[in-house]
C-alpha cells in the first residue's frame, strides 16, 4: 500500500508538478481559565474568559466539558444577554461554573442570533461577536465590547 501511495505521489507530481501533503491541523486555542474586567470603546467594563485572572489575554476557548470562574462569566453574559431577552426560547443558565449541554445550547443560541457560525464552542468569533453585560449597576446593559 506504501509502495502504491508513493508511485500515486510520483505520478501527480510528474504530471501536475504538485505534491499532495496532509493538512496541517488549525492551531488550537488555550483554555480560557478565568476572567479579566475588560474595557470596551465606549468605555463600558465587562467580565469576559482569560487566560489567568486580570490579564487581558482574551484568546482563548471554552467548550463542553470545561468549568470554573471562564465558564461563569460565559453562563453570566448569556443569561443577560440572550436568554433573558428572549425569555420564550430559552431558560436561563443556573450560574454553576459547569459548561454542560445547557450551556452549549445557550451559546449555540447566541451565536444563531449573532449570525455567526453555529458550533456551541466559545473561541474568538464568538467572543468578538457576542454581547456582553456592563459589570455594575442594577440592570444590565449589554454591548460589544470590540
Amino acid at each position: 500500500m506504501k509502495r502504491m501511495l508513493s508511485a500515486v505521489v510520483v505520478t501527480l507530481t510528474a504530471v501536475f508538478g504538485m505534491v499532495i501533503t496532509a493538512a496541517s491541523p488549525a492551531q488550537a486555542l488555550s483554555p480560557c481559565t478565568s476572567y479579566s474586567h475588560t474595557q470596551n470603546r465606549g468605555g463600558y467594563m465587562a467580565s469576559v474568559p482569560t487566560i489567568g485572572n486580570e490579564t487581558d489575554n482574551v484568546n482563548c476557548e471554552l467548550w463542553q466539558g470545561r468549568t470554573g470562574d471562564a465558564v461563569k462569566v460565559l453562563q453570566y453574559a448569556l443569561n443577560e444577554c440572550y436568554l433573558k431577552a428572549f425569555p420564550h426560547h430559552k431558560v436561563p443558565l443556573i450560574v454553576d461554573g459547569g459548561f454542560g449541554t445547557k450551556t452549549r445550547e445557550a451559546l449555540e443560541f447566541a451565536q444563531y442570533v449573532q449570525g455567526i457560525s453555529v458550533d456551541g464552542r466559545y473561541g474568538p468569533q464568538t467572543r468578538t461577536n457576542m454581547l456582553w453585560p456592563q459589570d455594575g449597576g442594577s440592570t444590565a446593559t449589554c454591548t460589544y465590547l470590540w
